[in-house]
């Protein structure tokens, strides 16, 4: 559309400029180019004034069609885009993720980008709260089907160190907290908030084991809880190296057992 328009105005301005050599030589026009000499100066004021009309409608008339072309790209569900995003930042960090991986990577343009998530600080730290909320989600669903205090330790454990099988190895959490957490307050913040909730989760499945009699009740439910989640961090990283798996599970094993009474 925008160059047959384009070819509509260079169509119009030879058109005026012929008729203005007609006007000026009260002639036939002859089958040769028309020359800028041939026009007067008055007459080439007109036709920079409508040559740059014509120019400022076309850019405005581009500038529409990428504006509904920018809207109908748009048309994507935030959370798939963000899971997207949230990989990318999990796989290569947050400084190796420029935004023209994440634009390639989360499929939509630029300027859909910045209109839905803003810069690409923002984005991370939107990114950071999808990754905490969808890991909450799965270790509830977890530790809901667990029939024991230790059972739900195990299943915790276990996905800590297997993970999804669609999903990069280690902690998008653990990751940002040592890459930036040092030198960027709200990664910090977050990370932190996150680490809170993971004690908690620790603190309260002690317990239970404490009640029902799985585990020594004389310590601590708060220390255990945060050796526990110490302990987890650790293989998180772990996670990331050629380390083998037998050797965390025995590390995660040996953790759950020294709850016992």
């Amino acid at each position: 559309m925008t160059m047959l328009f384009l070819k509509y105005t260079l169509t119009n301005i030879a058109a005026y400029i012929e008729r203005i050599y007609r006007y000026n030589n009260r002639v036939h026009v002859q089958p040769y180019p028309v020359t800028m000499k041939s026009i007067k100066s008055r007459q080439l004021k007109y036709i920079v004034n409508y040559v740059s009309l014509l120019i400022v409608l076309n850019m405005l008339y581009y500038r529409w069609e990428e504006e509904i072309r920018l809207a109908r790209s748009k048309e994507f569900e935030e959370n798939v885009v963000l899971d997207k995003a949230m990989k990318l930042f999990w796989e290569q960090g947050y400084e190796k993720s420029s935004m023209t991986d994440l634009v390639e990577h989360m499929g939509i343009h630029r300027r859909s980008l910045y209109d839905t998530f803003g810069d690409k600080h923002t984005l991370f730290l939107k990114a950071m709260d999808r990754f905490r909320d969808k890991v909450n989600a799965e270790i509830a669903g977890q530790v809901k089907r667990a029939k024991t205090a230790t059972e739900a330790l195990e299943l915790i454990f276990d996905f800590m160190i297997n993970g999804n099988e669609d999903s990069p190895s280690g902690c998008l959490m653990v990751n940002s907290a040592v890459e930036l957490a040092m030198r960027d307050d709200a990664v910090d913040s977050k990370s932190t908030e996150s680490f809170t909730l993971s004690e908690q989760l620790f603190t309260d499945i002690i317990l239970w084991g404490q009640q029902n009699g799985e585990f020594n009740s004389a310590c601590n439910a708060n220390e255990l809880a945060e050796q526990l989640h110490a302990v987890c961090v650790g293989l998180r990283v772990m996670t990331k190296t050629s380390m083998p798996k037998e050797k965390l599970k025995s590390i995660a094993s040996f953790s759950i057992k020294s709850l016992d009474k």
